[in-house]
This record gives C-alpha cells, sequence and structure tokens, in this order.
C-alpha cells in the first residue's frame, strides 16, 4: 500500500485504551472502546475496532491497510483515514493528543445500563443523586480500589481453580440437602418468623450475606484485571443495603471472567451458608436456635437462586448476556420475537438478516426467563401454602403469592416502559438513533471501506492539532450503578462501569441547522452586518470570530430571534426566528456573556427553575450538572460560585432543556486557563453529542482547537471562512524562529539566505523564514547551534491578524 501521504505513518492508541470483545445488538456486532482517562467510551464496529486494535505504533499504516485488505475484501482510500484517524484524535484516543479530563466523565445523561450490557447495571452509586432520609447513599471508604486489593491479598487465593472447584461442590452438596429437607426448613422458617429475638438474628446475617455478596463482585473483577470505584450504603427506607462499584467490567479479558465476576455474589450468599449448615444438624429439633439456623439456610439459598434468575437487573441476567456475547438481550429478545411473529403470519420481513448465534440465544434466553420465572412462582405459591394453608385455608394461602405475582409482573412491564421512555427523550433530546435510523448507520463501516465516501478531512489527520470532529451520538453506556434507580431487594450487586458511551458516526447531515442568505442589519448609518450569507451544518461546531464591532453580535442575536433582520432570509431548525416561535424556542439554548442567575439559590434550585420554565423533565437537572461537572456544587448558592462555575453553570442553563442548537458566546471570557481547559472538554463532550454549537470567541487557540469551522467577520462581513487547517494553509504564514540573542547577532540573522525579516522580542531573535524552514534552520545550527531554538508555526491568530489589520 503505497502512494498516498499516511501509509508510512505508524500512530498509536494512546496507553491504557481498552477494548472489549465483539458483542452482538440485534443483527449487529459492536466492540466498545474506553478512554481510561475520561472513563468515556464509544461504540464501534467490527472494522474500526480492527484498525483500532491495530495502531501500536510499530505497524504503519499501509501495513494495517494490507491486513484491512486481506480481512475485508476491499482497501482504504486515504481519505478513509483521514476520516478514521480524525475520529480518533478528536476522542483523544490517539497517541500525543490531549486527554479528556476526567471532570466531564458525565459528559452524557444518565442511560439505563441494561441497554449496552444487559443486567449490569446494579444499584445505584452516589454519583448525582441528593440524599435524603428517607432515600439516599454514602460513600463508606475514600479509597475503594485499596480497600478492595486488601482484600484480595487475604483471600485471592479462594478463587483459584483448585480451591473453587471443591467449594463449588461442596456448595452444591448443601444445596441438595437443603432441597430435599425443603418442607422441613419451610415449616422451622415460620416458627423462627414469630420470635422477634430470632427474626433480628436471621435479618442480620441475611443482610451480612448482601454485604458480602456485593465485596465478592469487586474482589472477583479485582482479580480479573477489573477496578473498584465506589463502595458504600444506600437506603430507600425501611432497606438499606451496601453497593460496590466495579469499572471496566466490560473490558475483562475473558467472557468467563465476566461470567465469574457476575455470579461471585450468588456463589458467595451459597458459601455462606456452609458455617451454619453442620450447625443446624447437629442441634435437636427442639432447640431454637435450630429454627434460626433452617430460616438462615433457606432465605440464603432463595437470595443466591433468585440472583440466578436471567431477569434483569439480577445476576443471572448479567452472566446470560455475558456468555452469550449479548448486549440489549432482553429488549433484543423480545423484538425477535416480535419480529418473528410478524414474520409468520406475513407482516414483515421477519427475522432476515440475523446470525445463526442470534437465532438460537434470543429464543433461548426467553425460554429460560419463563422456565425461571414459573419455577419461581411455583416455589412461592407452595411456600405459602405451606406456612399459611393449614391457619387460613388453601385459597387464602394463594392471595400473598398472587400479589406478589403481580407485583413482580408490575414491576417487570413498569421497567421496560420506563426504559422505553427514557430511550425515546434521549433519542429525541440528544440525537440517539431511532431504530431506523441505526440500521441505515449499520452502512457506515461499508462507507469506510469506500473511497470517498468520507467527508473531506486535513491532509495530515494524525497531526497532533485538533482537527474537525465527526458528530457522535449518545447511544447507551456499560453497566453502572450510578445510573440504575436504587433497588429496594437485599440482594443487590454492583457490578459497573460508570461512564458514559457513545456512537462514532460521519460529521454533520445535509440539511443545514442555520442558513443566511444576503443577510444586513444597521443601526442608523452603522452597518453592523453588511450581506452576510453562510450556513451551519448540523452537528457542527461552528466559530464566529472578529474584532469587537465586527457585528458578531448582531448576527447571533439575528439568528437567536432577539433581532429582525433589515434585509436577507435566516432559517433556523428549518423555520424564521423572527417573529419569535415558541414552537422554536424550546430547540434552541443561549449562553450569553452576562448570563442572568437566581443568586439566593442553589445550583441545582437554579436549574430546576430554568428546566420549570422550560416544561423540561426534571431529571435533566442531575444529568446537565452531570455533564458541565457542577455534581458536586449542585447544594452550593449560586453567589458563593466561582467565576468557571458560574460560566458552567450558564452553560448548563442553555442546555437543560436540551437543545437541538446551542448559541454559546464568548462562555470561557474572564476565565484562568486552568478552567478554560476544564471548560474545553465539556465544549468537546456537548459536539461529542452531536448537538449544533455557534460560538463567539476572542481567544484564537480555543477557536483553533474546538471549531469545525469558523467564520471570521471584518466589517459586518464574513472575511474567510473554512476549517481553520484550510484556513491557515492557505494564508501561507511564514515560520517563525526563536533564537536566544546572546547567540546570534541581527546581522547574522539578516544575512542567512530564506530569511525574511527579523526583529527582537525580549531576549531573543524572532526570524521569519519562507515556506521551506529547513535552510534557514541549518544555517542558524551551524553558527550558533540549535540549543533554545525554538521553532513557532502558521497558527489561526496570525491568520486572523492578515485579514483582520489589512481592512
Amino acid at each position: 500500500m503505497t502512494g498516498w501521504q499516511l501509509a508510512d505513518h505508524r500512530p498509536a492508541v494512546r496507553g491504557g485504551v481498552l477494548l472489549s470483545q465483539p458483542l452482538l445488538r440485534g443483527r449487529t456486532s459492536v466492540h466498545l472502546v474506553k478512554d481510561p482517562d475520561s472513563g468515556q467510551s464509544f461504540e464501534v464496529g467490527p472494522k474500526e475496532h480492527f484498525i483500532i486494535a491495530r495502531l501500536d505504533g510499530r505497524r504503519s499504516l499501509g501495513d494495517i491497510g494490507d491486513e484491512y485488505a486481506a480481512a475485508f475484501g476491499r482497501r482504504l482510500g486515504e481519505a478513509n483515514w483521514q476520516q478514521m484517524l480524525r475520529l480518533l484524535h478528536t476522542k483523544g484516543l490517539l497517541a500525543g493528543t490531549p486527554a479528556s479530563a476526567a471532570s466531564a466523565v458525565s459528559a452524557v445523561s444518565a442511560v439505563s445500563a441494561a441497554s449496552v450490557a444487559p443486567g449490569m447495571a446494579d444499584s445505584a452509586g452516589p454519583a448525582g443523586e441528593r440524599s435524603t432520609l428517607f432515600k439516599g447513599s454514602v460513600r463508606l471508604v475514600s479509597d475503594a480500589s485499596a480497600v478492595v486489593d486488601r482484600l484480595h491479598r487475604i483471600v485471592g487465593f479462594a478463587l483459584a481453580a483448585p480451591v473453587v472447584v471443591p467449594l463449588l461442590l461442596l456448595v452444591l452438596a448443601v444445596q441438595t440437602v437443603v432441597a430435599l429437607h425443603l418442607g422441613e426448613l419451610t415449616d422451622a422458617t415460620g416458627r423462627a418468623f414469630q420470635n422477634p429475638a430470632l427474626l433480628l438474628a436471621v435479618c442480620s446475617l441475611m443482610w451480612l450475606s448482601t454485604a458480602l455478596h456485593e465485596l465478592a463482585h469487586g474482589v472477583t473483577a479485582r482479580r480479573f484485571g477489573g477496578t473498584v470505584s465506589e463502595i458504600g450504603l444506600r437506603w430507600r427506607l425501611p432497606v438499606m443495603i451496601m453497593y460496590c462499584t466495579v469499572e471496566n467490567y466490560l473490558y475483562l479479558r475473558s467472557r468467563w471472567h465476566q461470567v465469574a465476576t457476575a455470579g461471585a455474589g450468588a456463589f458467595l450468599n451459597a458459601l455462606f451458608l456452609l458455617p451454619f449448615f453442620p450447625l443446624w444438624l447437629a442441634l435437636p429439633n427442639d432447640e431454637p436456635a435450630r429454627d434460626a439456623l433452617a430460616a438462615v439456610l433457606l432465605l440464603g439459598s432463595a437470595q443466591a437462586w433468585i440472583n440466578l434468575v436471567p431477569v434483569p437487573p439480577l445476576d443471572g441476567y448479567k452472566m446470560a448476556s455475558h456468555l452469550a456475547g449479548m448486549t440489549d438481550y432482553a429488549a433484543e429478545s423480545r423484538r425477535y420475537l416480535r419480529l418473528a411473529a410478524l414474520g409468520a403470519i406475513g407482516r414483515g420481513e421477519g427475522t432476515a438478516g440475523y446470525p445463526r448465534r442470534a437465532r438460537i440465544a434470543y429464543p433461548a434466553y426467553a425460554a429460560a426467563v419463563v422456565l425461571s420465572l414459573a419455577a419461581l412462582f411455583t416455589g412461592v405459591v407452595w411456600a405459602c401454602h405451606r406456612l399459611l394453608g393449614d391457619r387460613f385455608g388453601s385459597a387464602a394461602a394463594l392471595v400473598p403469592a398472587v400479589l406478589l405475582a403481580v407485583f413482580g409482573a408490575a414491576t417487570l412491564v413498569g421497567g421496560a416502559a420506563r426504559a422505553r421512555t427514557e430511550r425515546v427523550k434521549r433519542e429525541r433530546a440528544e440525537g440517539v438513533r431511532t431504530e431506523g435510523e441505526r440500521a441505515k448507520a449499520e452502512n457506515t463501516e461499508q462507507e469506510l471501506a469506500t473511497p470517498g465516501s468520507a467527508p473531506h478531512a486535513p491532509a495530515q489527520a494524525s497531526a497532533p492539532r485538533p482537527g474537525p470532529r465527526p458528530a457522535t451520538r449518545p447511544e447507551t453506556r456499560p453497566h453502572t450503578k450510578s445510573d440504575s434507580t436504587p433497588h429496594t431487594t437485599p440482594r443487590k450487586a454492583a457490578v459497573s462501569e460508570a461512564q458514559p458511551l457513545t456512537t462514532m458516526t460521519e460529521l454533520g447531515t445535509p440539511d443545514p441547522a442555520i442558513v443566511l442568505a444576503g443577510v444586513h442589519k444597521a443601526y442608523g448609518g452603522l452597518q453592523a452586518v453588511a450581506g452576510v450569507s453562510l450556513e451551519v451544518r448540523r452537528g457542527e461546531f461552528f466559530g464566529l470570530l472578529g474584532p469587537n464591532g465586527a457585528g458578531k453580535t448582531t448576527l447571533v442575536e439575528i439568528m437567536e430571534g432577539l433581532r429582525h433582520a433589515d434585509a436577507g432570509t435566516v432559517s433556523v431548525l428549518g423555520m424564521p426566528p423572527w417573529p419569535r416561535d415558541i414552537a422554536l424556542l424550546p430547540r434552541i439554548g443561549v449562553q450569553t456573556q452576562s448570563s442572568a442567575f437566581f443568586v439566593r439559590l442553589t445550583a441545582h434550585e437554579h436549574l430546576c427553575t430554568v428546566a420549570a420554565l422550560y416544561g423540561a423533565d426534571p431529571a435533566a437537572v442531575d444529568r446537565t450538572l452531570a455533564l458541565v461537572g457542577l455534581t458536586e456544587q449542585a447544594g452550593s448558592r449560586v453567589d458563593r460560585l466561582s467565576g468557571g462555575q458560574r460560566q458552567r453553570l450558564a452553560i448548563a442553563s442553555a442546555l437543560v432543556h436540551e437543545p437541538e442548537l446551542i448559541f454559546l458566546d464568548e462562555p470561557t471570557a474572564a476565565l484562568d486557563p486552568q478552567a478554560r481547559r476544564a471548560l474545553w472538554q465539556v465544549l468537546r463532550d456537548l459536539k461529542g453529542q452531536g448537538r449544533t454549537i455557534v460560538y463567539t470567541t476572542h481567544h484564537l487557540d480555543e477557536a483553533e482547537a474546538l471549531c469545525d469551522r469558523v467564520a471570521i467577520l471584518v466589517g459586518g462581513s464574513v472575511a474567510a471562512l473554512d476549517t481553520p487547517r484550510r484556513l491557515i494553509g492557505a494564508a501561507g504564514t511564514a515560520t517563525r524562529l526563536l533564537v536566544p540573542a546572546d547567540r546570534l547577532t541581527v546581522d547574522q540573522a539578516r544575512a542567512i539566505t530564506g530569511v525574511r525579516e527579523v526583529t527582537v522580542e525580549g531576549g531573543a531573535l524572532v526570524i521569519e523564514t519562507g515556506d521551506d524552514a529547513g535552510p534557514v534552520l541549518a544555517a542558524v545550527n551551524e553558527i550558533a547551534g540549535l540549543q533554545g531554538v525554538q521553532t513557532r508555526t502558521a497558527t489561526l491568530e496570525d491568520v486572523y491578524l492578515q485579514l483582520t489589520e489589512s481592512r
């Protein structure tokens, strides 16, 4: 593979980037890629994964291209490579690119874990949760990872196969005896529950078993390479349970490691019973303590087996999902059965296109769920009849079982309905692809392998300078306790991935978000905007630059519908912004330089007020605070926030109603460099969600780093409009060498061939060269050496100064 510019490049994925094994969703195979610094994950297809897995810095793109052609039968063109590298560069996944700020990890709204790693979500972690007396959570340790490391050093030996296998056989033997004595144990449990002291002892032991269940997930994941980020308590009165949040669960090396981690809690519940079993056998039948031990054996066994039922969010669902290599297992199984039923009666194409594995796994899952729930219901009916039949009659004894079944069915249906509602909201508010769009997007990989299918990308896409970024839409994210609704059952395991997931897609869409044609605006005799025509594409980060008085603010206010243009046409999201239309206003968000706040309210209360004004979902408040990195300041009064935090709150106010189009007017003004950089990541994450952003700033380095395209306004008209890279390339600005003044004189510098101009700045000579700085640099090396010599290439600021100073 030769003859193109990138063939010899040897880019490498940044150290620590994690790649998951293939996961099947419906007809499509996907992989997850995780940035270890930000915790953000991306969903890619098999072809993208093939490339990413080979970017090790040793193989050239030409070599990888040959492997790709051999594997997929098609060769990638240079435009395809540029697109792929630009995607990876934008996400900070390539070595040498800036890592995403960890503070922006929760840039995407909370998404149900089951949508990406079915059943991987357990109890909700404290992140983003406002604790009250009746409901909340609290961390128990400051360094959960260190605690689990210590536990692993103590008990890790028990996870070795020579220890696990005998323990598993012993557990099965005990469970067999429990099954044979089920009637006796049930009767004894009924007697124990009539004794308050015994009941308290049994409940305490069951709570301890639940806590150990959680830690078992963490220790097992730690053995296989996972990490634990949180250990804490969660309560929803009258129930209080422990949780343990596991990171990198989906990226464990083997599916069996994932299955073992998911099943560790239930195994430990059963293992917990071993010391009580011989005591139960040894005590005489009339000993009250024997009834308590019987209750522990019965309830502990039930806890372990119920956890293995393959229904989300139980551990059995996680195990089934990992074992089958599925994502969205429950939802996709229902979808498969629905399509099969419709196909059977001649409506639709049925299950055509599903791979053989899916044709087996989806019906098998449905059958397993039906059989498991039937067995569970039968057991409950039997227990109720055994405990209550003699006292209340057979019919009355069935009432608790029926009520429990109705409650369970309502919970399942309600959970599915809530998941669907949340998914629809995400699709509307954050640009998640609908089912039809997803099918269309499945062709993206084919386009990746088709020369010329990618949008234009800069010629040096692998260079460290951030280039234009393709739109990405939040799809789902891996299993995470911190996103799920807290559960009140005392068995909840905690295996989680606390990071958002987005899907890499192509830049923009054909229909523009904003169209301006011949727009004029004058104030008396002053022409503020003079014949501006431009388009802003959907999903684009578009910058408006220009000196004070160039017409930026007026132009933005016209687009926002705050001012009426004297002439020309304006279309925003396909609608005229003037006169102001209540149908358009909820679709746009505005952050101004002088944002107004309810200063006596907390940040959370302020955002709740703004959300109420828009009629937005109250749940969006916590998501938006997390998006801008203000979760920890949610309870702080607005007048006590720092300047940078207020800017973030202003952006949050523009985002809380989840608009399609966002106007940001100098959001980093008056911020210190550290706060500016932190806010950059927030803005990158907004772009990563596929939002369309119109952005004004006086910081040219900021525009160069963030914007897909920029328009430079001078005197009310557009002086230049293009990508920052193209504008810089077209300007032909000289390269500058900075040489310590004590190493080279001005006359010596001017005598060097190729030098255009020499000036003195501080303690350095600034030598301007032509397009080729190599000969000048070689001459400087001969005269003074290169120690302390710096080079500066053209920037967007140089282009800006050329355009603004020449007019």
